[in-house]
């Protein structure tokens, strides 16, 4: 069965209408006159500014075996531009571990956890920002203006921990988070399920938190549920209708049908993601004449993006219109291909994508990270095309982003006309 990965997310979601922009070259008249200060400059482009966070270690060392189980001597660090921003030291004493489940790039920081004898340690950039008793895995980070919000399982036990700056806000026994933290109309959402295992079999029950406070999902009558997440205040359900299998799309009640245009094939819709704005869903398109499956990409249930037969989708990043999709060849598993504006790109053999938080795409421009597999090679990634190697004994922990302004130049010539 061929596997697509949903989104956490490390961020989230909505159904919204995009107004065209003409992009095509315009002429206006300038009048000139001294009186006049010039032409209105042009609204400036939103751009992300992308910022890479790893780990350095001495020469000689295999980090990829790690015989020091994740304490060895080594440096993380944060870079943008070709320039080193940030550097600390890794190891037990210092409190910061070199593990990839400790260590995510939001923003343009790098956030660490750390568990001691009795303790979860929270920092970024190397600092602490605060520390609180008990020892809990951190599933999921998530800045927001109200502080440092944390999704965490126990160490020891089951269930989760929601915090906010360590103070504990929510909490549950039971239960497998699902889709990690987001937030959504000022508030921080995930999703859990619990599964209650019987005689006959087993059951399980979809579960939503919003700021601490949890509430079960209940599909309509004759569905099942295969995902859900809140967008702009409205509560979206992927349900597949039983005894048919065909696919549907819940927002606030209302009951919309993926489709497919064409009446030869069915769609199969596994996962839903968000670029914070609208909500996409992930599935494949099964031709019922010669059964080739060719995996596929819907905007609300409005079909989007239709994948070569041969690529696997693993990883959706949307932004408006636009998309970014890591996945692999269906008949090589290892060979890493992306996707963008209508174009494959094969990453080099030998190489691996790490994790979902090793890629990013807003405003049409995208930065993936790839980690070698084998001693010796150097990792790199890949801004807009453009590949940069890191001449490093390391790896990629994650990339990620902040949003700048990009002016436009604007020309005067001699007639007194702008081109924009």
């Amino acid at each position: 069965m061929r596997k697509i990965c949903q989104a956490i997310a490390s961020a989230m979601l909505c159904l919204i209408s995009c107004t065209p922009v003409d992009l095509t070259s315009r002429m206006s008249y300038v009048i000139k006159d001294s009186s006049l200060e010039g032409p209105e400059p042009a609204e400036p482009d939103i751009v992300p500014v992308f910022f890479i966070a790893g780990l350095e270690f001495g020469a000689g060392y295999d980090w990829r075996r790690d015989p020091d189980y994740g304490f060895s001597d080594c440096t993380m660090f944060l870079e943008s531009g070709g320039a080193r921003l940030v550097g600390f030291e890794v190891g037990y004493e210092s409190e910061v571990s070199s593990d990839a489940d400790m260590v995510r790039c939001i923003g343009g920081h790098v956030y660490t956890d750390f568990s001691t004898d009795t303790e979860t340690v929270i920092k970024r950039d190397g600092a602490e920002l605060f520390r609180y008793p008990c020892r809990e895995m951190i599933l999921s980070l998530l800045p927001t203006d109200e502080g440092i919000c944390t999704l965490g399982v126990p160490r020891e036990g089951s269930g989760w921990t929601y915090r906010c700056n360590g103070v504990l806000v929510g909490s549950a026994s039971a239960g497998i988070p699902e889709r990690m933290l987001y937030e959504d109309s000022g508030k921080v959402c995930f999703s859990y399920i619990v599964t209650d295992y019987g005689f006959y079999g087993s059951e399980s029950t979809y579960h939503i938190v919003e700021d601490g406070i949890s509430r079960q999902i209940l599909p309509p009558s004759g569905y099942e549920l295969s995902d859900c997440l809140r967008c702009g205040g409205k509560l979206y359900l992927l349900l597949r209708k039983e005894g048919t299998g065909m696919s549907f799309l819940s927002c606030d009640g209302l009951l919309a049908a993926v489709t497919v245009n064409n009446t030869s094939a069915t769609a199969n819709a596994v996962s839903l993601v968000s670029d914070g704005e609208s909500v996409y869903v992930c599935g494949a398109i099964t031709n019922r004449g010669d059964g080739s499956v060719t995996d596929a990409v819907w905007k609300g249930t409005v079909l989007h993006t239709v994948f070569e037969e041969d690529f696997c989708l693993d990883f959706l990043y949307p932004s408006g219109d636009g998309i970014f999709a890591v996945g692999h060849d269906c008949l090589s598993p290892s060979a890493i291909v992306t996707y963008h504006g209508g174009t494959y790109s094969e990453m080099d053999a030998g190489y691996v994508f790490s994790s979902r938080g090793c890629g990013a795409f807003s405003h049409g421009h995208y930065c993936i990270a790839m980690n070698p597999e084998s001693p010796g090679a150097a990792p790199y990634f890949i801004i807009d095309g453009k590949r940069s190697d890191l001449e490093i004994n390391g790896w990629i922990a994650g990339v990620g982003y902040e949003l700048s302004e990009s002016s436009q130049d604007t020309v005067l010539d001699e007639s007194g006309l702008t081109e924009m």
